[in-house]
């Protein structure tokens, strides 16, 4: 009949769980903030009943909390209670601090104080233990919510994803296994004493059949004794007769009188154990199925429960190892970096070497050339044999410098006219022989150059992919020798090339400027140098020529 009250406004049920200091469920309104539920210790003005939230414990305070309802939630505040009060085994303040206000949900665990053995006699007392249900101003149920924050998760797995299971369920679903074990121990305890009920019912009506027995026995023992005296009276006296058997009526009225009594007790006992015993095997029967439904549920949430595990523990290694694989990307990723940077300074160091040998071998080709097609040599001569020898000796490779070239001194029997036509025709020669080198030379320039350019385009667009994202831990670039970058001297073009190894790593926008600068350096500067070198000589020979016509 308590369930079936009508409570208007919102209000809570406790129930008592296990470990329980024991009380009655409990079904109490709840009020705004300004009129809260009051939680306290009974007092001689205020006692415990089933419609307020004092409990006859002694570890309470005798104002030891309060329960508000606003904005469609119950909060629970502590009011500076001296064993304090948990929510799901968290505390809410310190001993002799108010706490904030925190907010609960159906299916919480709610602990009021703390056990207490006294030292004197070392008795224990218990605290309240209880599993609150909320109900909504419209009388419905509100669901279960979780009470474990987004920050307290985050700071106990910091690079963790969200298990499937917080804390606060696990704990439930413990209390949950430990409530059902409790109420199985329960009804287990009322099967045994039903039990011991029957066996009792069951020695009434053993007695009150030998009762039944025993009065059957005593009447045969009235005929006898009736007959007895019917033999006696016939040697007695009218009178004492007549008294005699005047008694004898009154004793076996009484006696009559006082079995019919017992045999009618005994047969409405009898019919009452009957009863009981249908009311115990019904009560038998449905508690069995109680018990086999409870065993059923428990193991059912003893699989949920095993899975969840499971599945935490498949998160938390996943977790490990997607930590480890960052920890060996990123110590890949920074060897690439210094790989990519060691290469690009190699790179640097190459160009500019093969830019200067490619100067200084073309600058010497050209002199060999001039001095070798030079059909005199006078003073003003002397600057390019100085130029060939200086050249030679600042030059790092020996071999990519030609030999001395031979100059050609023109016969002295000639005279002077046919030395002149004879300059002027060779000199005409050498001027249209030296054209047609030059313009070869230039074109063989040219396409180096372009080669060049291409070879570094190429360069650029493998570094690009060899340096993107996508090939981070593939195997690392070679460039065999038809990929090289082909800035060395003529002479060494056919000699093995070591191939570039060009690590894998993040595309830096400064090897790409490199790059460009380097290909823009490599185009103008030698072409230009190349240029005015070679239009020197001309013009002092043409000037030379001149002046000797």
């Amino acid at each position: 009949s308590f369930r079936k009250q009508v409570m208007h406004g919102p209000y809570v049920v406790l129930s008592p769980i296990a470990k329980s200091h024991p009380f009655e469920e409990r079904r109490v309104h709840v009020g705004p903030d300004e009129d809260p539920l009051k939680i306290g210790r009974a007092v001689a003005r205020l006692k415990a009943a089933k419609d307020n939230a004092i409990f006859d414990c002694k570890v309470l305070s005798r104002n030891h909390a309060v329960l508000s309802y606003r904005n469609g939630g119950f909060f629970l505040r502590d009011t500076k209670s001296s064993n304090g009060t948990f929510v799901n085994n968290e505390r809410l303040a310190v001993t002799g601090e108010e706490s904030e206000a925190r907010q609960i949900f159906t299916g919480d665990i709610i602990q009021f104080g703390v056990e207490i053995v006294e030292n004197t006699n070392k008795v224990a007392h218990g605290c309240i233990y209880a599993m609150v249900q909320l109900f909504d101003a419209s009388g419905q149920m509100i669901e279960t919510g979780g009470t474990l924050s987004g920050g307290e998760l985050n700071g106990t797995m910091p690079n963790c994803e969200p298990s499937l299971v917080n804390n606060h369920q696990l704990f439930q679903m413990q209390q949950y296994l430990s409530e059902a074990l409790y109420r199985e121990e329960a009804r287990q305890q009322k099967l045994e004493a039903l039990e011991k009920m029957l066996e009792a019912t069951e020695h009434a009506s053993e007695a009150a059949w030998k009762a039944l027995v025993n009065e059957d026995r005593l009447l045969s023992r009235i005929e006898t004794l009736e007959a007895q005296l019917a033999t006696f009276s016939k040697n007695a006296t009218p009178d004492k007769l007549r008294e005699d058997i005047l008694a004898l009526i009154d004793d076996k009225a009484k006696f009559e009188v006082t079995s019919k009594e017992q045999l009618r007790r005994a047969q409405e006992e009898r019919a009452e154990s009957a009863l009981r015993l249908a009311d115990i095997d019904r009560s038998l029967v449905s508690t069995e199925e109680e018990c086999n439904r409870l065993r059923s549920r428990i193991q059912t949430l003893e699989g949920k429960l095993s899975e969840t595990v499971n599945a935490y523990e498949a998160k938390v290694n996943d977790c490990n190892n997607s930590q480890i694989a960052l920890v060996e990307t990123e110590r890949r990723l920074a060897a690439a970096e210094e790989k990519a940077s060691t290469a690009e300074t190699r790179l640097g160091e190459m160009e500019s070497k093969a830019q200067h040998e490619r100067s200084v071998s073309y600058l010497v080709r050209l002199l060999v050339s001039a001095l070798n097609n030079n059909p005199t040599v006078n003073e003003n001569d002397r600057w390019l044999t100085m130029l060939y020898d200086v050249l030679r000796e600042k030059n790092i490779a020996v071999d990519a410098v030609p030999d001395a070239p031979v100059i050609k001194l023109p016969k002295a029997d000639l005279s002077s006219n046919e030395l002149i036509s004879c300059k002027r025709c060779e000199y005409i020669k050498d001027l249209n022989a030296r054209e047609t080198l030059i313009r070869a030379e230039m074109e063989t320039y040219l396409k180096d150059n372009l080669q060049l350019q291409a070879r570094v385009r190429d360069l650029e667009s493998e570094l690009a992919i060899a340096v993107s994202p996508v090939c981070i831990g593939k195997p690392q670039l070679e460039l065999d020798s038809a990929q090289t970058l082909g800035i060395s001297p003529p002479e060494k073009r056919n000699n093995n090339v070591q191939p570039v190894t060009v690590p894998s790593g993040p595309a830096e926008p400064l090897v790409i400027d490199r790059l460009h600068d380097t290909v823009f350096i490599i185009s103008l500067a030698p072409f230009l140098a190349i240029i005015l070198l070679m239009l020197a000589p001309f013009h002092m020979r043409f000037m030379q020529y001149i002046k000797q016509d």
